[in-house]
């Protein structure tokens, strides 16, 4: 995909390349865009880092409130 997509030989795909090549990749195209909440303009199954942090957290406090009472 780099040497298709790399148009500059910089070793990065830039966002401009990607959706220049897109049209070379309709599958492509078309999985990304079946893929699009049109709300937010997001793929459907994005979750923020901040929302991700909290979920890790809500999943870790039951932990934490056993190791606690481990040592009471």
């Amino acid at each position: 995909m780099l040497t298709e997509f790399d148009d500059n030989g910089d070793g990065v795909i830039s966002l401009d390349e990607f959706i220049a090549h897109l049209k070379d990749a309709p599958a492509l195209w078309q999985a990304i865009h079946s893929n699009i909440n049109p709300a937010t303009g997001k793929l459907k199954g994005y979750v923020s880092l901040e929302q991700q942090l909290a979920d890790l957290e809500a999943k870790a406090a039951p932990l934490d409130a056993k190791q606690v009472s481990n040592y009471e």
